[in-house]
């Protein structure tokens, strides 16, 4: 695949807005990554508007992790906004090397050989997965607890809620050429990510302990026990990793297709419909009998 892109990195909630509020975002995007305590508009805004443009910067731009507060207000007919930053100008820089060694790392490691946009994504779901874990209290560490809600804490510590597991999930597919986009709902984060021009439902976190059930679902999959903020459409299981890999299975014809599609991986998960336990367990005896190396089958 092509090198890695830390510019132009696609911004979802940006191409949704209008010329007029796109405007807004460029220069309050722009005043943000030069860590401008003050950035200024005219008054064609209202307070709702600017503020929900700050948060969609955000979630476009996962760079933009160290906000700490932030305040608005008019001045002489001009909006002023006030921002409070996390770190100092020489901490951040270092930080951001940091993310930019890191990207690149795992670009080399884990991206590098990666044939398509599926296996771009397959691979990054894989390395947060591998490389960190789910951040339930405060550690002994001398970390502040908000750096855990940003790429900081899955990216660079190894720790994050859903938060830092999303932005940081979002970062890594852009950088590498996968349109993804940040989604919230119900006080949780997760993504978004288009596979040839289809958007598709991405749940890391909740992968942690449900072995790919959350990686490209639709709309339908997703709301089951999703409640999304913003107005998405991810039409189709198409692209959903049990579907694309045919471990799926209806019957014993199905089940016996999936295993020797996958019999020489180290280990697979085959997701069974429509079969009760006892029927299930009937044809893993048979299967067993058949195949020599199907050492340890958990159902």
């Amino acid at each position: 695949m092509s090198k890695v892109s830390m510019e132009n990195r696609y911004k979802y909630y940006y191409e949704q807005l209008d010329i007029r509020l796109k405007e807004a975002y460029d220069r309050i995007h722009s005043g943000l990554i030069d860590r401008n305590k003050y950035i200024y508009l005219n008054k064609n805004y209202n307070f709702c508007e600017i503020d929900n443009i700050i948060s969609k910067i955000i979630l476009d731009d996962p760079m933009i992790y160290d906000i700490s507060h932030r305040s608005i207000k008019t001045n002489d007919g001009i909006i002023e906004i006030k921002i409070k930053y996390m770190f100092d100008n020489d901490k951040k820089t270092i930080l951001d090397d940091q993310i930019v060694y890191k990207i690149n790392e795992i670009y080399y490691s884990d991206i590098f050989n990666c044939t398509d946009d599926f296996s771009i994504e397959k691979s990054v779901h894989d390395w947060i997965i591998k490389n960190s874990v789910w951040h339930k209290e405060q550690s002994n560490d001398r970390i502040e607890e908000s750096e855990y809600h940003s790429i900081l804490g899955t990216l660079l510590y190894g720790r994050g809620v859903c938060s830092s597991i999303a932005h940081t999930t979002c970062l890594l597919l852009n950088s590498y050429g996968v349109d993804c986009a940040s989604i919230t709902g119900n006080n949780h984060q997760w993504n978004i990510v288009k596979l040839d021009d289809v958007w598709y439902h991405l749940d890391v976190t909740y992968d942690f302990n449900n072995n790919y059930q959350y990686f490209n679902i639709d709309n339908k999959t997703c709301f089951l026990d999703h409640e999304c903020e913003q107005n998405v459409n991810c039409p189709s299981m198409a692209m959903n990793y049990y579907v694309k890999n045919r471990l799926i299975a209806s019957n014993k014809y199905e089940l016996d297709r999936a295993i020797i599609k996958h019999i020489d991986e180290d280990s697979f998960m085959v997701k069974i419909l429509d079969l009760n336990m006892s029927d299930v367990r009937n044809i893993i005896m048979q299967l067993r009998d058949k195949y020599f190396d199907l050492k340890k089958i958990q159902i």
